[in-house]
């Protein structure tokens, strides 16, 4: 059941052309209801396992999915960021969505990844975008396979101009703060780091140099002994 509804989106998603004639405007507005619905529908088949993995094998399921989170309309656009935090839960869902972020940037011309999406978190007023947006940058962050590709991730979302300090402001929002406070506990500061590794690599250099003469003044001192030893063996 999951294939006529990602064909269907498919479709919806090709036809959204809002200029022209009063006709096309109506049909513009009803493939608007039509691509919610189906995306509507698409989540209630995400929340059992075989719909999401359905999804998630789809050749080009999740770039359908993904290119919704551009929609016209703001409920279709929260929709697509929760199918997209659901199934980066699934089996292979990480990578299948990180493919499909990729395909985006191709198809739509984005100097990095998720650009277009933190223009919107950046300047879109609604608090239930925002919390959905930072759910899913959160989830797509927790599920990387390593810490190499999190700090990957990291970086294109502040080259794409992602800052959660003015967010911090923008609402008194306990679901938004929450979200924000977990991008903190999972941010891997690596200028913190790399601070901390020179840190260590200096103070680990003074313990060998000081180790270093600890000995150098033990075997003087081994030496002072044994002449001291051998000249109370002669007086004796």
């Amino acid at each position: 059941i999951v294939n006529p509804f990602l064909n269907f989106l498919h479709f919806f998603s090709g036809s959204l052309n809002p200029l022209g004639s009063r006709a096309n405007h109506v049909m513009f507005k009803k493939a608007l209801s039509d691509e919610f619905e189906t995306l509507l529908c698409l989540k209630i088949c995400a929340k059992f396992e075989d719909g999401a993995l359905r999804l998630v094998d789809h050749h080009s399921g999740l770039f359908t999915v993904a290119v919704c989170m551009m929609s016209n309309y703001s409920k279709s656009r929260v929709l697509s960021l929760h199918l997209l935090t659901r199934l980066c839960d699934m089996s292979g869902g990480h990578k299948q969505v990180s493919d499909s972020l990729s395909m985006l940037r191709l198809r739509f011309g984005e100097p990095v990844r998720l650009k277009f999406l933190v223009g919107m978190l950046n300047s879109y007023n609604s608090s239930a975008f925002h919390i959905s947006c930072l759910k899913f940058l959160n989830k797509f962050l927790e599920t990387s396979k390593d810490a190499r590709e999190k700090i990957l991730i990291q970086t294109e979302l502040e080259e794409a101009g992602f800052d959660p300090l003015p967010l911090r402001k923008m609402y008194n929002n306990e679901h938004l703060q929450e979200e924000l406070q977990r991008w903190t506990n999972n941010y891997v500061d690596v200028n913190s780091l790399v601070k901390k590794l020179l840190d260590a690599e200096r103070a680990n250099r003074k313990l060998r140099e000081e180790n270093s003469l600890l000995k150098e003044k033990y075997r003087h001192s081994e030496d002072d002994r044994k002449r001291s030893k051998a000249t109370l063996e002669r007086l004796r």
